[in-house]
């Protein structure tokens, strides 16, 4: 989440070409702050719904008004296949819905509070696997840029609670059961269990990706939830939509 970072880049104008497209006059993010250099990218392509605090559009909706695109849309597919190296770690496609990676769309999710910029939607209510409710007090959003799912504090621990885990250490057996998350959301059901919750630390033990943090207090659903469900983003109409992910084969 890179929020905050607002007073700390300045904007810029160049053209910008990939794969044969050409964005004239895209406007960029120039980071100024030496404690950026060390990070281990080079830049971070923005796919937020709309214009920042500077009146910029993001690269893709600029790309969109110049004609690139015949649809305003755009998906992320995230794979599943853990630590290895040399294989497909995702696919970012640009214009279309990804029919290769994601199941048919059965459901359009509208987008609240769209002027923050973040994809935000109303969650209807969490349950866990015996029906357990949790008590919702938030919005929600998806990130494909956050490790973990983020909630709010008493919501994440009520849930590790119920799964025997300690709020504090977060850590936990591999071989003992966590989840489902169950997730409603525009009336539809998403799952999300330790298949895409659990990080092996290989001593045994698997740290639960689901953690708080002060400054977020919605809930982020992150790349757990992101290795489940692809994201069809709509720019136009404002909407998400958030088919099941095909599993690798």
């Amino acid at each position: 989440m890179f929020k905050n970072f607002s007073q700390r880049i300045s904007f810029a104008s160049d053209s910008y070409e990939t794969d044969g497209l050409r964005v004239c006059r895209a406007y960029f993010g120039q980071v100024n702050q030496k404690n950026f250099q060390k990070v281990p990218f080079s830049g971070i392509l923005g796919l937020a719904l709309n214009a920042s605090k500077q009146n910029v559009d993001p690269l893709f909706i600029q790309a969109y008004k110049q004609g690139l695109f015949e649809k305003p849309l755009f998906s992320f597919y995230l794979a599943t296949q853990g630590k290895v190296n040399g294989t497909l770690g995702g696919v970012l496609t640009l214009g279309d819905v990804d029919d290769e990676n994601c199941a048919p769309i059965t459901d359009w999710i509208p987008i609240t509070h769209n002027s923050s910029g973040f994809w935000e939607f109303q969650l209807d209510k969490i349950t866990l696997d015996d029906g357990t409710p949790i008590n919702v007090t938030s919005d929600a959003m998806v990130d494909s840029g956050t490790s973990f799912m983020i909630g709010p504090f008493d919501e994440v621990n009520n849930i590790l609670r119920h799964y025997g885990v300690d709020p504090e250490k977060r850590t936990m057996p591999c071989d003992q059961k966590f989840g489902p998350i169950i997730f409603t959301i525009h009336g539809q059901e998403y799952k999300v269990d330790e298949k895409t919750l659990l990080f092996d630390q290989g001593d045994g033990t698997c740290l639960v990706g689901l953690t708080t943090l002060e400054s977020i207090p919605s809930w982020l659903l992150g790349d757990p939830f992101c290795r489940e469900y692809c994201q069809i983003h709509d720019v136009e109409k404002k909407q998400l939509a958030l088919p099941q992910a095909m599993k690798e084969k």
